[in-house]
């Protein structure tokens, strides 16, 4: 069962994500802030993780360069869900290693379509 890791700091999209893919077979984790989600993210080497850009504390950015600039988290798939639909952010976020950008709100087949394309899933 892959693991997701959901680093959202908004309750409502958190489980939102989680129901939807725990109801699909996926393992989540979530974390409300960048430090937690970068500290679980070194503990339970999950296989995806989705990442919120507005986050209180280590922003959404710093997180994702934390990740990119880690070893051993340098391979993890990283998928980026925000409100923001700036074609600018999108393309500095696919310059530091995101492979995929999401802007809410999302639907379910978006979310879906887009973890199992992360993980090398066939529909």
């Amino acid at each position: 069962m892959p693991t997701v890791l959901i680093i959202e700091d908004d309750p409502n999209v958190c489980k939102f994500i989680t129901v939807n893919l725990s109801q699909r077979g996926y393992r989540t984790l979530t974390a409300t802030n960048g430090e937690d989600g970068l500290a679980q993210a070194r503990a339970e080497q999950p296989d995806l993780i989705l990442l919120d850009l507005k986050l209180p504390g280590a922003d959404g950015w710093a997180t994702l360069e934390t990740l990119r600039a880690d070893p051993d988290l340098l391979g993890i798939p990283v998928v980026i869900i925000t409100a923001s639909a700036v074609k600018e952010e999108e393309r500095r976020a696919r310059q530091l290693g995101a492979m995929s950008y999401l802007v809410k709100p999302i639907s379910v087949q978006q979310l879906v379509t887009t973890v199992r394309a992360a993980l090398g899933e066939r529909e």
